[in-house]
């Protein structure tokens, strides 16, 4: 196996655990850039268009589910159980830091 395959086939727990926090930091970053990059050009004063950053947040950690369904597909019951925990701290961390944002009155 070449290329990004051979990276994708480990089965090991550590390797779902990094790139279930990568994998989202990532889609998270680069849906900040385009957000902002819209917000200049359609002329808006505020940062990111009007997005909020725990919207971006959300969508990025459910980007995991991509790799959720690919490492259940290919048997990978390893990596799988790492993506799925990091997706689960994720979830929680998303959840402490705006549950009160959300509640509030």
């Amino acid at each position: 196996m070449t290329g990004l395959r051979k990276y994708l086939e480990r089965d090991h727990f550590l390797f779902g655990l990094m790139w279930g926090i990568v994998s989202p930091a990532f889609v998270f970053a680069l849906m900040v850039v385009i957000s902002d990059t819209i917000g200049k050009w359609s002329g808006h004063t505020a940062d990111l268009a009007g997005v909020k950053i725990r919207t971006l947040f959300l969508v990025a950690v459910c980007s995991n589910l991509f790799w959720i369904r690919y490492y259940n597909r290919s048997f990978h019951s390893h990596t799988l159980k790492g993506v799925v925990t990091s997706t689960m701290i994720l979830s929680l961390l998303w959840f402490w830091k705006y549950y009160a944002e959300l509640h509030t009155g």
